[in-house]
């Protein structure tokens, strides 16, 4: 049995442009040419002009190497309107902007959890520090600052709570103390505004070009291969190219066209009898449980750990291989992984070159430790591989 687990690397195997900072340079650009009504022309357009002004290498290639189906698909409804009316998002703004101040990188979840990190010390104590004055100056639209002819974060009088998020409790004798479920709950909805916007960015610019005609993409017949997929991405790629059933396809964190999950991922507080669940919508298990994006995954896991536990012998018809392609291990998706690889016979992690390897190296190490890692590699036949040599190893 081969288990595919996927991560956004496979999209960008097959050229699409879905990387985070692909979805922030379009809808920067757009926000710097509101004045051009893109609605009356294809979809094309877009990236055509952000080609024209080296905006994006990898969307630029993209576009050359798929004009011809970019310039044949238009907006629908008022689907750009509503990319318009949302573009003042509060998260998206404050993503452009981290994403430019780091020179090209970002990962949303991490900028997550920093965000709430530090509004979660503010709320506590209803004051500032220097550690988290940015980001509350990203995020103020429940407080101002006043008596600060320099509008410095310094002392805790220099903030004023606005009465709709004041906590007005009989029992509350601080009148500047936040209402933090009504601030949470408000942060929240941003982010569903964002993931919507995310969802439309990718209905256009991946969903639809990938569906008009995949015959353009790269095909290896080793995909052809999985009998299961446990995908992380929000698209249909693999649905699409290599037509696996999609009774067998799970999209943890769900798809296009229907909810998404996107958030932080668990820590050891989520196990506390005490947990504070101020932010517990941001956790990513939350999400998922809410929009039902892993009911499939769960029943098909825990078949599978039934299976494992009655066969732990290695013949041909419970033999399962668990296949990485494009995803990074990294520590936000820890549950997941661990999960899988604990019902798996042999691991196999697909990689470009070494540089990679090494990658996957640490981030799996931090996931496990290293005498947890090194029980891994010789229980679990750990192995890195081309791509190229997919195939040989899945006809062996």
């Amino acid at each position: 049995m081969n288990i595919f687990l996927v991560g956004n690397g496979f999209d960008l195997y097959h050229g699409l442009p879905t990387k985070y900072e692909n979805f922030l340079h379009t809808m920067e650009y757009i926000i710097d040419h509101k004045d051009k009504d893109f609605a009356q022309f294809p979809v094309g357009m877009i990236f055509y002009l952000m080609s024209i002004d080296k905006k994006d290498k990898f969307i630029e290639q993209v576009y050359k190497n798929h004009k011809k189906i970019y310039d044949e698909i238009n907006f629908e409804n008022n689907d750009f309107d509503i990319i318009l009316s949302l573009l003042d998002n509060r998260w998206l703004r404050y993503f452009i902007d981290s994403f430019n101040k780091d020179l090209g990188w970002i990962d949303f979840e991490k900028e997550i959890a920093f965000v709430l990190r530090n509004l979660y010390c503010f709320l506590e104590s209803a004051g500032v520090s220097e550690e988290n004055a940015k980001v509350l100056s990203d995020f103020d639209y429940f407080f101002e600052v006043v008596d600060s002819k320099s509008g410095d974060f310094q002392a805790e009088n220099n903030i004023k709570i606005y009465d709709q998020y004041v906590d007005k409790s009989p029992y509350n004798f601080n009148k500047y103390k936040p209402n933090k479920e009504k601030i949470s709950d408000e942060l929240f909805e941003n982010l569903q505004e964002l993931m919507y916007l995310l969802k439309l960015y990718l209905k256009y610019f991946v969903e639809k070009p990938l569906s008009a005609n995949t015959d353009e993409y790269w095909i290896s017949s080793a995909f052809g291969k999985a009998d299961f997929l446990v995908d992380f991405n929000y698209t249909n790629t693999f649905e699409e190219i290599y037509n696996i059933n999609k009774e067998k396809c799970f999209h943890l964190h769900g798809t296009v066209d229907g909810k998404i999950v996107l958030g932080i991922n668990p820590d050891e507080k989520d196990e506390l009898m005490d947990l504070n669940t101020i932010f517990i919508k941001f956790k990513k298990y939350y999400q998922r449980i809410v929009n039902r994006t892993d009911n499939g995954y769960q029943n098909f896991i825990k078949s599978l750990k039934e299976s494992y536990i009655k066969f732990k012998s290695l013949s041909y018809s419970n033999f399962i291989n668990v296949i990485v392609a494009g995803h990074s291990l990294d520590r936000t998706d820890e549950d997941i992984i661990k999960e899988l690889f604990a019902i798996a016979n042999k691991i196999i992690i697909l990689c470009h070159n070494d540089q990679v390897i090494g990658q996957y190296i640490t981030n799996l190490i931090t996931i496990y430790g290293k005498s947890a890692f090194d029980d891994l590699r010789s229980s679990k036949n750990l192995e890195f591989i081309s791509y190229k040599d997919l195939n040989l190893l899945l006809k062996s």
